[in-house]
C-alpha cells in the first residue's frame, strides 16, 4: 500500500516500489525464495523531485523535500518544520 498526503508534489518519473526480497542469498533462493511487500507513506506538503526512488518500508515525513535522482532507502522518517 502507498498513501501519498494532501498537497504532495511528486515530478515525472518517479519510482515507489513496495515489493521487497530476503537479502540473505540462500534464503532467497534465486527466483524460487520468498517475495514480501510493505508500505510507502508519503506526509502531506511534501516535494518528491523527479526520477526518485522510493523503497518499500520507507516513510517521508510532513513537508519533506526528496531531490530529483535520489534513492530513499531506509526505514524511517523525515520531515521539515515543526
Amino acid at each position: 500500500m502507498v498513501t501519498i498526503g494532501s498537497r504532495t508534489l511528486i515530478g515525472p518519473n518517479v519510482s515507489l516500489y513496495t515489493g521487497s526480497h530476503p537479502l540473505d542469498p540462500e534464503v532467497r533462493n534465486g527466483t524460487a525464495g520468498p517475495e514480501f511487500g510493505k508500505e510507502i507513506h508519503i506526509g502531506e506538503d511534501s516535494w518528491i523531485g523527479g526520477g526518485a526512488t522510493v523503497l518499500a518500508g520507507v516513510t517521508i515525513g510532513k513537508g519533506a523535500v526528496v531531490g530529483a535522482a535520489s534513492v530513499v532507502t531506509k526505514v524511517g522518517s523525515i520531515s521539515c518544520g515543526e
